[in-house]
């Protein structure tokens, strides 16, 4: 950077200066554009003296810069050549500034696990083998269902990503993956009727139950809840309320064998 910063300050001044000129003594670059028929007097006066030399058979004329005016040009070369190196160097300070900060957003997201990553902490906690299948699929947000007599869980990855960036860490879909294994668990999926309150929850007690063996305070595993439950109960789905009370009871469940309480936690 610093090697640029002499022939960057050179070409600003010798452009500066030559525009100060053209404005100053316009006659003084219009003949080296071809437009000697172009006369300034006042300005040729004001900007050149001239100086006469005669001789038998010699007659020579020439002129030279007027010091006030060029010392006036020089100044203003020089204020406007560090205004726009001062510029310049700030452009990529804050250019650097928003860069730093998006990397930080891009880290944190890197920073959490892929589905398919955290559909294996969580089948590592069950005790259980691997026998779902992720995929990413057309469909609203995740579900669990059976094709074949092959489990899996289903999930539309812009509704993941979105959550993740909601969140900024894996809880949230943490919380949904362990939900959708807890229907396959209760055995939710080879039901007929489909999706009904009580399903619902006893998913959601399965997934308090999941992340606190995975680490998650109370607080980090109900947080889902509060984007993707409605305040009212529906046909297939109970209340935020009651489905961040069912995450609790589940969580509760597994304090238990470690000797932690919702009340302590939350101390």
């Amino acid at each position: 950077m610093k090697g640029e910063a002499f022939p960057q300050a050179l070409l600003i001044f010798k452009k500066t200066v030559t525009c100060l000129l053209l404005i100053e003594c316009p006659e003084a670059l219009y003949p080296r554009a071809g437009l000697t028929h172009i006369n300034h007097p006042l300005h040729f006066n004001k900007c050149f003296s001239s100086f006469s030399f005669q001789k038998p058979g010699i007659n020579f004329n020439f002129q030279i810069p007027n010091p006030r005016v060029m010392k006036q040009v020089t100044f203003f070369a020089v204020f406007i050549t560090v205004s726009q190196l001062s510029f310049a160097r700030m452009e990529p300070a804050k250019n650097k500034v928003h860069a730093a900060g998006k990397n930080y957003g891009d880290t944190v997201l890197t920073a959490i696990p892929s589905p398919q990553q955290m559909l294996e902490e969580i089948i590592s906690v069950t005790g259980l083998h691997d026998d779902f299948e992720l995929k990413e699929a057309d469909v609203l947000n995740i579900q669990a269902s059976i094709s074949h007599q092959k489990r899996y869980i289903l999930y539309n990855a812009a509704y993941i990503d979105w959550l993740n960036k909601l969140t900024r860490d894996k809880w949230a879909t943490m919380a949904l993956l362990a939900h959708e294994v807890g229907h396959h668990l209760n055995g939710h999926t080879i039901r007929k009727g489909g999706s009904s309150p009580a399903v619902e929850l006893e998913a959601d007690e399965f997934a308090g139950f999941i992340l606190q063996k995975l680490g998650a305070t109370l607080e980090q595993s109900q947080e889902v809840m509060k984007y993707i439950a409605g305040l009212k109960a529906s046909e297939t789905h109970p209340g935020r309320m009651a489905r961040m009370l069912a995450i609790q009871n589940g969580w509760d469940r597994a304090a238990v064998t470690e000797g932690t309480t919702t009340a302590a936690n939350h101390h």
